[in-house]
């Protein structure tokens, strides 16, 4: 979700809420429901990044260590065994 949906989400949430709370409450109401999608988008984003880093970890674990970049020599050409 884009930050310009959150920001449309917001405005769309305070205009339907004010007739029914007024326009400073309807505006806090909006900001609260704001910011609980900006944490639970936050919360998405984590996630995502814990399993892109276990599948790396995964993925890493099953390539021989003399084809890793890491254990490459000076010149970053594998090692031979």
């Amino acid at each position: 979700m884009k930050l310009e949906e959150l920001e449309t989400f917001r405005a769309e949430e305070e205009r339907l809420l004010t007739p029914e709370l007024g326009p400073e409450k309807a505006r806090e109401a909006a900001q609260a429901a704001y910011e609980a999608r900006l944490a639970n988008l936050d919360e998405e984003i984590r996630e995502q990044i814990r399993l892109d880093i276990a599948q790396a970890r995964d993925k890493r674990a099953v390539i021989p260590k003399h084809y890793r970049r890491d254990s490459a020599g000076e010149d970053g050409l594998p090692g031979v065994c």
